[in-house]
């Protein structure tokens, strides 16, 4: 299930849902232009009618709903941690300007991603589903995979200091392309008024090419792979943990529309 959210209201600050829709098919392109998704959980049974919010975030925008039901579907846990990427304070969980040292080759590299132009107001300028981590750069040696770093997020209050040693992390991913804008009188293209459309694509959520990572190291030195919706546990309780995504398609940006943390 997936929400589709006009894009200009939402730059206004007050986001309206346009369309409720069953998750397309893998590959299957949906032309997005002014408008954008939100994505919902597998498994969530979330009503939505003319009074649904999606901004400002509390316990009953649909994200928090989705989350809400997320966590309901995994009794072992008790708290959610999410970002649904929609607004500046979202992406501001995203340490876009860090580094890490890579999980695969062991050196230190700097951040590659994307995202929208913070503007004043908290909503204003910026671009949901535009938070991407970049293709990886093969013209380097070793090749700079793209890549998403999470500010370290704190579960001190929610467990009380005693923190946590089980976790669960889901995501959503999508790719998207875009035509050209073609207007010509003349040639290949004659008589022909196409306007640029951008356009969604429906993925798979774990690629040989697309790595997910959890630390409790906020020094980003050392990593766990993570699969989707799949608990780990560690060693010993923290209070506070990064997220890495990495991308090693070397043609592709791998757009990030929200993720979340369950933990007990």
């Amino acid at each position: 299930m997936r929400l589709v959210v006009d894009l200009a209201t939402h730059i206004l600050g007050d986001p309206k849902i346009i369309q409720v829709e069953k998750t397309p098919p893998l590959n299957n392109l949906t032309a997005m232009n002014g408008k954008y998704v939100i994505p919902i959980p597998e498994g969530t049974d979330l009503e939505i009618d003319t009074t649904s919010v999606v901004v400002p975030m509390s316990g009953t925008a649909v994200s928090s709903l989705a989350y809400a039901n997320l966590l309901a579907q995994h009794t072992e846990f008790n708290h959610v941690y999410f970002n649904p990427l929609l607004t500046k304070e979202d992406v501001g969980q995203m340490d876009l300007s860090g580094s890490f040292v890579d999980p695969i080759l062991g050196v230190s590299m700097e951040v590659r991603a994307q995202s929208g132009r913070p503007g004043t107001d908290p909503n204003e300028g910026q671009a949901p589903g535009s938070t991407a981590a970049l293709a990886a750069n093969d013209a380097m040696n070793p090749v700079r995979p793209g890549s998403i770093l999470t500010i370290p997020i704190s579960i001190a209050v929610a467990t009380s200091g005693v923190g946590s040693d089980n976790f669960l992390v889901w995501w959503k991913i999508y790719e998207y392309e875009t035509t050209q804008d073609i207007r010509s009188s003349y040639g290949k293209h004659a008589n022909t008024n196409s306007p640029a459309i951008r356009s969604i694509k429906e993925v798979n959520q774990e690629p040989n090419d697309f790595k997910v990572y959890f630390t409790s190291d906020d020094h980003c030195d050392s990593w766990i792979s993570v699969r989707r919706r799949v608990p780990f546990g560690l060693c010993e309780k923290t209070n506070a943990f990064r997220l890495l995504f990495i991308n090693d398609n070397v043609t592709t940006k791998r757009y990030i529309a929200t993720y979340g943390v369950l933990f007990k």
